[in-house]
């Protein structure tokens, strides 16, 4: 059994982060939250601040099941259940352990990316409602760009971790 990867402790201090983000920012927003913005920023949908931070914890609970818990468990799935490129030679017993850890990893690595997106996002929104004048964070665009061109290197590393067996 290998040690926990550095991408599962940088998962657990993300999860932490938010967590703490959560809890710091409850007290600061208003009754009123705005959740919702247009293209150009606008507010145009609003919620009560619990359900707003209710919704956020919910999404971090997801995200910990889908990218966290699943990737502990990969080793008890059936290899016929995981969507691999060649996954007949790569999930074979002589190489499954170390398969089974790289996917376990890389999945952490997304949830950590994935993480950090949801935090920028949610500080912005939640900046926008406790700042005056409110002004929406302006880095929208990059950050989603920064996290789809994440989501690209991340899915072509999977396929030159698993090339065609020779």
């Amino acid at each position: 059994m290998k040690s926990r990867s550095p991408s599962f402790y940088l998962f657990i201090l993300l999860l932490l982060l938010a967590i703490f983000h959560m809890v710091y920012s409850y007290p600061l927003l208003t009754d009123l939250v705005a959740s919702h913005f247009d293209a150009a920023g606008q507010p145009n949908g609003w919620m009560a601040r619990g359900p707003f931070i209710a919704l956020y914890a919910g999404v971090v609970a997801l995200l910990t099941i889908v990218f966290c818990i699943m990737g502990l468990f990969i080793r008890k799935v059936p290899p016929h259940l995981i969507n691999l490129p060649y996954r007949d030679y790569w999930l074979a017993p002589e190489r499954r352990e170390a398969s089974c850890f790289y996917l376990q990893d890389w999945m952490l690595q997304m949830g950590s990316a994935t993480l950090v997106f949801l935090i920028s996002i949610m500080h912005g929104v939640i900046c926008f409602n406790i700042e005056q004048p409110a002004v929406l964070f302006r880095g929208t665009g990059w950050l989603i760009g920064a996290f789809l061109f994440f989501t690209f290197v991340w899915c072509i590393r999977l396929f030159l971790r698993f090339p065609k067996p020779a």
